[in-house]
């Protein structure tokens, strides 16, 4: 079965995790069709990573290696590592100005996924495919 491919970014996993008003409704149907399995939601080492502090920030960094245990066993979630083809392509992105989401939008472009992010700068490179 072919499923469309979604990147999510730190905020958009936050928000839908802890059920946030602040997630948009086209994001949380993206959540929800990967819980029926008919999406598959690639995950940066970076977003895991922020995740993690943004966990600790809310006094619930207890909770990280649960989730951590969830996405290895689901087989929604794929981790996706950094390829060395990511850090060359990193001079060539110089639209979005942050390292971290320059990264996360250079493997959503290399995977044809689309990325799931409020972010204005990345929202604003007309080589990424987003959604929010």
């Amino acid at each position: 079965m072919n499923r469309e491919v979604y990147v999510p970014d730190t905020h958009a996993l936050f928000w839908y995790e802890f059920n946030s008003p602040l997630l948009s409704r086209n994001v949380r149907r993206v959540f929800d069709s990967a819980d029926h399995e008919h999406a598959e939601l690639v995950l940066h080492p970076i977003v895991l990573a922020e995740f993690y502090y943004v966990l600790r920030k809310t006094g619930c960094e207890q909770n990280f290696p649960r989730y951590l245990q969830f996405i290895e066993r689901n087989s929604t979630y794929r981790l996706e590592s950094i390829t060395l083809e990511d850090l060359e392509q990193l001079p060539h992105w110089s639209e979005i100005p942050e390292m971290h989401d320059r990264l996360i939008a250079i493997a959503a472009d290399r995977l044809g996924a689309v990325l799931l992010t409020k972010d204005a700068a990345i929202q604003s490179s007309p080589r990424v495919k987003w959604l929010w």
